[in-house]
């Protein structure tokens, strides 16, 4: 019969024979490889919001792909190639590649895997189409291009209304006497063809002025009063959403009920 020494000995010796044998060099790309994977999955999420807008390639990229990229943590995440927008067929179209280097590990529990440094490079393909509900985005695994020095994104800037929109808009409903007044003055104030612009004038003689970009959600809403007073209109922001009333003077006029 073993003494109480010799027993410990011999259960050490099992539990380090249980810990090492599992330490395979392989083990540590396997483990790169399912980082890789799960990281992709990410990614699709970033690139799915709840309601996906319209937003070119460049831009996704630029804003949910490489802001992945961290060196320092053995991650390396780059674009290959990139084209279209979300908001027209076939829609964006995004592959991307991504390895991880995974430094080794010592197991320090029973049952537990040992595995040397691994790495892994994997290559994925995203479609991002149009106003879409997603609960996520699913990569489509392609094979890996040769491509050494990948391209560098850029974000263009989205359409939005100046910083200083309000005041146009007050400036322009003082300054008119008419319905046609106004969305000339508006016109001449915001000359970017991705704002839209709705004026009318009601039969108690109060201008309204409905100012936006859609595509954003970005709208803005004054009337001036028989008194020359101009105010701004608050709304519930579901009406400017697409299928809704949209940024009209209606949202003053008509607001829904």
């Amino acid at each position: 019969m073993l003494g109480r020494a010799a027993a410990g000995m011999v259960l050490a010796l099992g539990v380090a024979l249980v810990v090492t044998s599992c330490s395979t060099a392989s083990k540590g790309d396997a483990v790169a490889a399912d980082r890789a994977e799960a990281l992709a999955e990410q990614i699709g999420a970033d690139l799915a919001p709840p309601v996906i807008r319209t937003r070119d390639a460049g831009w996704l990229v630029a804003t949910h792909v490489v802001r992945r990229d961290d060196p320092g943590a053995g991650v390396h995440v780059d674009a290959l190639r990139w084209s279209g927008s979300s908001g027209t067929a076939p829609g964006a179209q995004i592959d991307v590649r991504i390895r991880i280097e995974e430094p080794s590990h010592s197991a320090t529990t029973i049952g537990e895997a040992s595995y040397e440094a691994g790495s892994a490079t994997r290559c994925f393909h995203y479609d991002v189409v149009g106003y879409q509900f997603h609960d996520t985005l699913v990569p489509k695994e392609i094979s890996c291009p040769a491509v050494t020095v990948p391209p560098t994104p850029t974000a263009t800037a989205l359409p939005a209304l100046p910083d200083d929109a309000e005041a146009l808009v007050d400036t322009a409903l003082t300054a008119s006497s008419s319905s046609g007044d106004l969305r000339v003055a508006l016109r001449a104030a915001f000359p970017q063809s991705f704002v839209t612009i709705d004026t009318t004038r009601t039969d108690d003689g109060v201008l309204v002025a409905a100012v936006g970009v859609p595509e954003e959600r970005d709208c803005l809403v004054a009337v001036r009063g028989t008194d020359g007073v101009v105010q701004r209109i608050s709304f519930d922001p579901v009406w400017i959403e697409p299928g809704e009333t949209g940024c009209v003077t209606a949202l003053y006029t008509n607001p829904p009920s």
